[in-house]
């Protein structure tokens, strides 16, 4: 099925026809499509893939545009949040979630424009970047949580067992001699979590709220956020802590502790401005178990994936993370 749905939206003829049946919709005032290129990029997991399309579009004033597209399987529920959100901010003319223009259900694959600009991993080696791009962040992320509607399911304590109970496995497979201290903090984890799910009103989340799914744009300064495929509703501070434990885990060896310590501080005094003061209240209480959490998801991701366990730095990566962990759950 996999291979078969990328060879279907990945045919020029396929993709062409469907825009061509929605021109209108799509891309207001285009009278055709005049050339049209697709490319298959990669695998994003076990269920998804990434296309690119680049299409030029003859438009009724006689002249040329070009438009990239890019489209990827994801579950049904990721489109409207995609709407929503775009909708929500283009109207105050605040530009930071591409366009999403349509969603093939026989292939559970969205189509939407493609963000101009570079993703903020590719400037892990220039912290003046991530310095300059941190207040901007924390504030568009407080803007989508104090928007947040009443979409995507809740990420119950239960899903987090199984979920944890995954991670696990696969700890001991590919990096045993840390498991014992893996399953110690899960447990402490899942504990708090317990405590903190009894209390918390879940809002949508993005979900993966780190560098590679940050925009930034060099030319125009602008940051858009994409891939909201793991986007859930739980607390708020998920996504801080992703976001901070990403960002730690990706500079820790690059950067004084000093400096990535400004960044943190940076990113919440500016997302503790903009956020709504429920939401700053939850956050608050919640960021350390969530801090934990985030930095036990990302041990895994170093342990498990041969371009982080080949680095130099492999094991510098996941004691950090370790001193994360213990620092906020124990």
């Amino acid at each position: 099925m996999r291979k078969r749905n990328i060879k279907i939206v990945l045919s020029e003829l396929f993709m062409k026809r469907f825009l061509t049946r929605h021109l209108g919709t799509y891309f207001p005032g285009a009278k055709k499509i005049t050339f049209f290129y697709s490319k298959y990029l990669r695998f994003l997991s076990e269920e998804s893939f990434l296309v690119r399309y680049e299409i030029d579009l003859l438009m009724t004033n006689g002249k040329t545009v070009t438009r990239i597209l890019r489209g990827n399987r994801v579950k049904p529920e990721t489109f409207p949040i995609m709407q929503f959100f775009y909708n929500h901010f283009t109207k105050q003319n605040h530009y930071i979630i591409a366009r999403p223009l349509a969603y093939l259900n026989e292939f559970n694959f969205i189509l939407y424009e493609e963000y101009n600009g570079w993703v903020l991993r590719e400037f892990d080696h220039d912290i003046d970047v991530i310095k300059k791009t941190v207040p901007t962040i924390a504030r568009q992320l407080a803007e989508i949580h104090n928007a947040s509607p009443k979409l995507g399911v809740v990420r119950t304590t239960q899903d987090e067992k199984k979920y944890f109970l995954l991670l696990s496995k696969k700890v001991r497979r590919y990096l045993p001699t840390i498991s014992r201290r893996f399953d110690q903090y899960t447990k402490q984890y899942l504990q708090k979590l317990g405590t903190i799910n009894e209390k918390s009103s879940p809002l949508l989340n993005h979900g993966d709220f780190q560098a590679s799914n940050i925009i930034y744009d060099l030319r125009t300064q602008r940051i858009g956020f994409i891939d909201f495929t793991s986007a859930t509703r739980t607390s708020p501070a998920n996504d801080l802590a992703t976001f901070l434990s990403h960002t730690r885990a990706m500079l820790c060896f690059l950067a004084p502790r000093k400096n990535i310590d400004r960044l943190e501080k940076l990113f919440l005094k500016h997302y503790y401005a903009k956020a709504n003061k429920n939401i700053v209240k939850i956050v608050k209480n919640d960021l350390p178990t969530y801090q934990g959490r985030i930095s036990l998801d990302i041990i895994t991701t170093t342990a498990v994936f041969t371009e982080y366990n080949k680095s130099p730095y492999y094991m510098t990566i996941i004691n950090e993370l370790f001193k994360r962990a213990r620092a906020n759950l124990s």
